[in-house]
């Protein structure tokens, strides 16, 4: 199980992975928060959640991808506000495979006292 948060006020670019810093949780340290990405330590069914947050004005297009290949990818835009959306993906890995967050277009993350961009998942069945 992981939990990390960050980045604040960034903007990215296509491509570019989402490096979550602020880790509040590391069960068997396999979320390396240098690089953000999720090392899988044992066989097993997982979940992942990613929570991205944005300005208002501007979009994030954030997607949770498995050793490079997209699970699943959502877009928030600030109309009016500064929105937050969640996206999450339930997958079989094996050990050593890797997943972590990528923006799918150019896009801006934003947070702040009540928005939280977060990444987190848990092994929920060996």
């Amino acid at each position: 199980m992981f939990q990390a948060g960050g980045p604040s006020d960034v903007t990215l670019v296509r491509d570019q992975d989402i490096v979550f810093t602020r880790v509040a949780s590391n069960e068997g340290n396999s979320y390396d928060a240098a690089y953000g990405r999720f090392t899988c330590p044992v066989p097993g069914i997982y979940a992942f959640s990613l929570q991205h947050c944005v300005d208002r004005g501007r979009y994030s297009h954030v997607a949770i991808v498995k050793d490079g290949s997209r699970l699943i990818a959502g877009v928030a835009f600030g109309e009016t506000w500064y929105p937050c959306s969640t996206v999450q993906a339930y997958v079989r890995l094996q050990a050593g495979e890797q997943v972590w967050a990528r923006a799918t277009w150019d896009s801006y993350l934003h947070e702040d006292a009540e928005r939280t961009n977060v990444f987190s998942g848990v092994l929920i069945q060996e």
